[in-house]
């Protein structure tokens, strides 16, 4: 049945420093994390920070080891799998950056948006955190005006990233999370003045608002520009988008509605995943970091009350023009509600195969869907099967999909085939000479070749 949890309130304590203090909702956590574990745990988040950047290459593609390490961790893997997990991702990390600016309380906001800046920006969010307590820092800080949109840049990491801190009360993650913050572009910007507005009253739904994005000509053609060139483009849209949805700040509205959002972000993931003409499997891996992603949002509605409603709306805003960017797919839920799970009864097998898997992401989904369940009942079987069905097709990075599901070229297999080209330029790049648009006519002629080789549908 159902691995054995803990309430966050009782969470084991990492150490000294590494602790919990949340006292809200509950998440699967082993009842068997030991001393071992815990110190395991600690020093392998101790020498990432020591030692390594925030991104690992010049694109912003973010270190992912401490979210894995703390996923795994929380669901009672043991020590030697956790530095199995570092080992691997140390391969591709690179190191931290020395020291080039001298960030202080009254010049912190001159440097937003530098890279440059991260280790600077680190060292300064964990001097205010020691000084100030965790919670102090990110209200003033991660909070401010120039930092809570962007909090959803870069696909959601800054938030997953500051939420780890704040679950486990890690001064060290904290001031990444808020470096991470502080550095990325500020595309997300455009709705700084609109997260904080109270919209209309309305019942309108988020599935009603979704569905008419998909029947919207104003939102065809941005597939694959990515949230922040959407934003950048159709902001007025998203903010009157946004606006359907009613939200306020009152304790019982804001538990409504974060049950409803939850639910409908399950639904952006796993119900566009599969299509009934296609026997193949495709998950956004856009929307999957907003599904990651809502794991943190919903604990932010309980350590964070008076920021609920910009925390919502950003959320909501940065989705909504992920699912443009896209290409708007369909939902189809009942395929989703209809998987076939007869290999796998409970929650406990699906956990172990996302401890012992080699994705970070796949166990990451597996946690945030465990942790609706556990919130919201059984929702139709909808939460487990989206679980289940991420294990069953997710085995590494290249099993997501990077291209816009709303675009058919992704269902037949050509949008991984670019993906990969993108990712052959970028070895190549300043050394053959070698455009984006070749290596993507040279795919393409590729995959036709297979496809007339092997009847591939």
């Amino acid at each position: 049945g159902q691995p054995t949890e803990l309430p966050f309130s009782s969470i084991a304590v990492l150490s000294s420093r590494m602790q919990s203090h949340i006292t809200h909702s509950p998440v699967g956590i082993s009842e068997e994390i030991d001393e071992q574990k815990r110190s395991t745990a600690e020093d392998l988040i101790t020498r990432n920070h020591r030692d390594h950047h925030i991104f690992f290459n010049d694109q912003q593609f973010h270190n992912h080891l401490t979210h894995h390490i703390l996923a795994a961790y929380s669901f009672g893997a043991d020590a030697d799998r956790l530095k199995e997990i570092y080992k691997a991702h140390q391969l591709i990390l690179r190191d931290k950056r020395p020291h080039k600016y001298d960030i202080t309380e009254d010049n912190w906001t001159q440097f937003q948006g530098d890279e440059n800046a991260y280790t600077d920006y680190e060292a300064f969010f964990g001097k205010q955190a020691e000084k100030l307590g965790i919670n102090a820092t990110i209200r003033k800080y991660g909070f401010d005006q120039t930092m809570i949109v962007r909090l959803f840049a870069g696909i959601y990491h800054p938030i997953i990233h500051l939420g780890y801190g704040v679950e486990f009360q890690d001064t060290l993650m904290v001031s990444e999370g808020l470096a991470m913050d502080a550095v990325h572009p500020d595309q997300l910007m455009v709705f700084r003045e609109h997260v904080h507005q109270i919209p209309p009253k309305s019942n309108t739904t988020l599935i009603e608002i979704f569905e008419s994005i998909a029947n919207d000509e104003r939102f065809k053609g941005f597939g694959g520009d990515g949230a922040s060139k959407v934003a950048t483009s159709l902001h007025a849209a998203v903010v009157e988008l946004a606006n359907r949805w009613f939200i306020s700040n009152d304790d019982a509205i804001i538990a409504t509605k974060i049950q409803e959002y939850y639910h409908f972000v399950v639904l952006l993931y796993a119900a566009i995943a599969q299509r009934p003409d296609k026997d193949s499997v495709r998950f956004s891996f856009v929307l999957m970091h907003a599904l990651t992603s809502m794991y943190f949002l919903e604990a932010f509605m309980h350590s964070a009350q008076e920021y609920r409603v910009p925390l919502l709306r950003g959320h909501l805003m940065t989705t909504i023009c992920s699912y443009i960017a896209e290409e708007c797919p369909a939902f189809h839920i009942d395929l989703l509600k209809n998987y076939k799970r007869d290999h796998v009864k409970d929650w406990e097998i699906i956990i172990e195969r996302g401890v012992s898997g080699e994705d970070e992401h796949a166990l990451k989904v597996v946690r945030s869907l465990y942790k609706a369940q556990k919130l919201y009942g059984d929702a139709d079987g909808i939460y487990i099967n989206a679980a289940l069905l991420t294990m069953d097709h997710v085995k590494c990075v290249m099993d997501w999909s990077f291209a816009p599901l709303g675009k058919e070229e992704e269902w037949d297999g050509r949008g991984v085939l670019r993906y990969a080209t993108r990712s052959m330029l970028e070895l190549v790049d300043g050394v053959t000479g070698i455009t984006v648009e070749a290596l993507q006519l040279a795919s393409n002629k590729a995959f036709d070749k297979i496809k007339n080789m092997v009847a591939l549908k």
